[in-house]
């Protein structure tokens, strides 16, 4: 018989996967909060260039 502690690993993976989400959603926040404290014209060079190394690492992927 199992402990009562015991954690399964498919529960345990299950918890990892919905922390990672809610750590993905808290960095996600974040970025947008202090994107939004730019200045319009900084913020629009940073989106542009996060955009082309999206654009280059898919080309590379593929």
């Amino acid at each position: 018989m199992r402990p009562a502690y015991h954690i399964s690993t498919r529960d345990a993976r299950a918890s990892r996967r919905r922390r990672d989400s809610i750590r993905r959603r808290q960095r996600e926040a974040l970025t947008r909060s202090l994107i939004d404290q730019l200045d319009p014209k900084y913020r629009d060079l940073l989106v542009k260039r996060e955009l082309e190394k999206l654009l280059l690492r898919a080309r590379r992927s593929l």
